[in-house]
C-alpha cells in the first residue's frame, strides 16, 4: 500500500503537526506501508533536501497558503497512491484535495481527514480568536464542511480529541472517525554528552535544578499562566527548582511580552528551540516538564517526556490527561492561573518516594499508550479496511 500525506508545512518549526507526520510515516513504514508526502516548501530548504519521499513545490502564498500548482501536482500524480491523508484544517491544500477528487471522480472513501486539533471548541471561542473564529466559520459553511463531510473519514489521536471535534461546527456528518493514536518514537538513550549539550545551550551548571517547558512560545501554550504562578510562589519565599523555557516564538510578540513579564527575576530561563542532544539533555536532566496548555490535542513533547521517565504538569486542557493520571504519571490542573499555581503547590508537597514511582510509571505510561508498535497497527488496519471499502 501506497499513501500521500498532503500538508502545508514540513518546517520543523512549524510545531506539532510537521512531528506528526514525520512520526505517522515512520510507524507506517514499519508496518510496510510506504508513504510520501507533498508540501508547499521550498525544495532546497535544509529539512527537505534530504527527503527524496517529499515533493516541495514552493511556499505558498497569504495567511491560506495558496500555491498555483498544487491542483496540477495531484491531478497528474495522485492516482499513484492507494489512501490521500490531509494534515490539518484551514488551508488551501485541503481545497485543492477536495477538487482535485471531484475533478477525477475519485472515490472520496480514498481521502482521510486527521486534523491534529483543529476542530476543538478552543479555537472558536478564545478571547484572541475573535476574527479567527469567525473566519474558520465562514471556510467551514463554504469549503470546510463539504472536504470533511465527503472525506472517507476522520483521524484523530485520541478520544477525547474526537468527541470535541463533533461539537465545534454545524453540519458535522463525517462518513467515519476513528481514534487511531499518535506514536511518539522511543528517545535515543542517555548519554553524558546529551546533559553537556544542554548546559551549554542553557547556561544552567551541572548540579541545577529545573522545570522544563519545551513548546512553541504562543498563547495557546499557557505560557504566561506558568510564569505568573511561578513568580507568585517566589515572591513568598518558596524554594523552586529553577524554571527553563525552550522553544521557537521569542521573537513574535507574545514572546517579548512573555521576556518582559519576567524581567529582572531570577532563576527564568529563555534559551529558544532546542534540538538533538541539547533537546534530550533538557527532558533527562528535568525534574518535572510543564505544559499548561489552554488546548492540546495531543502533546507531543509531554509523551517525549514521558518516554525519558519525566513526570509531567499539565493542565487538563492537553487531551491525553486521563491517560496520565490514571497512569500515576504526573499531575493535573486547571488551565487558569490559580490552576497552575495549585499544580506547583501540589508537586511541591510531593515526596521524592513518590517522584521516583512516577518516574517509574511515566515510561510504563509511554509504553502502555504511545509507543510505535500500537500506533502503527492501528494505522496499518484503518488504512487497510479503507482499501477495500473502496
Amino acid at each position: 500500500m501506497k499513501v500521500l500525506h498532503v500538508t502545508s508545512r514540513m518546517d520543523p518549526q512549524c510545531g506539532g503537526v510537521v512531528q506528526a507526520i514525520h512520526t505517522i510515516t515512520y510507524a507506517l513504514e514499519s508496518v510496510n506501508i510506504s508513504s510520501e508526502i507533498v508540501c508547499l516548501e521550498e525544495p532546497d530548504a535544509s529539512y527537505i533536501k534530504d527527503n527524496s519521499n517529499i515533493h516541495a513545490l514552493g511556499l505558498g502564498k497569504t495567511a491560506w497558503n495558496y500555491h498555483s500548482q498544487l491542483i496540477a501536482w495531484l491531478k497528474e500524480n495522485m492516482i499513484k497512491y492507494d489512501i490521500v491523508i490531509a494534515h490539518g484544517m484551514w488551508q488551501y491544500h485541503n481545497f485543492a484535495l477536495y477538487r482535485v477528487a471531484k475533478l477525477l471522480d475519485w472515490t472520496s472513501n480514498r481521502i482521510l481527514i486527521m486534523p491534529h486539533g483543529m476542530l476543538d471548541p478552543y479555537f472558536q471561542k478564545a478571547p484572541d480568536r475573535r476574527l479567527k473564529a469567525i473566519r474558520n466559520w465562514v471556510f467551514w459553511k463554504l469549503i470546510e464542511r463539504n472536504i470533511v463531510n465527503s472525506s472517507g473519514g476522520l483521524l484523530f489521536t485520541c478520544e477525547l480529541e474526537k468527541k470535541l471535534a463533533a461539537t465545534t461546527f454545524r453540519p458535522y456528518h463525517p462518513a467515519l472517525t476513528y481514534v487511531v493514536g499518535l506514536a511518539v518514537t522511543a528517545p535515543p538513550p542517555y548519554e553524558e554528552r546529551m546533559r553537556l549539550a544542554f548546559l551549554a545551550s542553557s547556561g544552567l551548571t551541572p548540579d541545577t535544578e529545573y522545570f522544563l517547558f519545551l513548546s512553541r512560545v504562543h498563547e495557546k501554550k499557557g505560557l504566561d499562566l506558568l510564569l505568573k504562578a511561578y513568580l507568585a510562589l517566589q515572591k513568598k519565599g518558596i524554594e523552586l527548582p529553577e524554571l527553563v523555557i525552550a522553544g521557537p516564538g521569542l521573537d513574535t510578540e507574545y514572546g517579548q511580552t512573555m521576556k518582559e513579564l519576567v524581567e529582572g527575576e531570577a532563576g527564568i530561563h529563555f534559551i529558544g528551540m532546542l534540538q538533538g542532544y541539547a533537546k534530550w539533555g533538557a527532558f533527562y536532566g528535568a525534574q518535572a516538564f510543564i505544559l499548561p496548555s489552554h488546548q492540546e490535542n495531543f502533546g507531543i513533547a509531554v509523551v517525549e517526556a514521558l518516554a525519558c521517565g519525566i513526570p509531567v504538569l499539565i493542565s487538563d486542557k492537553v487531551n491525553i490527561w486521563k491517560e496520565i493520571i490514571e497512569g500515576s504519571a504526573g499531575l493535573v490542573g486547571k488551565d487558569t492561573e490559580e490552576g497552575i499555581l495549585k499544580l506547583l503547590n501540589n508537586w511541591l508537597e510531593v515526596s521524592n518516594e513518590r517522584r521516583r514511582h512516577m518516574s517509574v510509571r511515566a515510561i510504563h505510561v509511554y509504553r502502555e499508550y504511545f509507543a510505535l508498535g500500537g500506533v502503527a497497527r492501528n494505522m496499518k488496519n484503518v488504512l487497510e479496511s479503507v482499501a477495500t471499502d473502496t
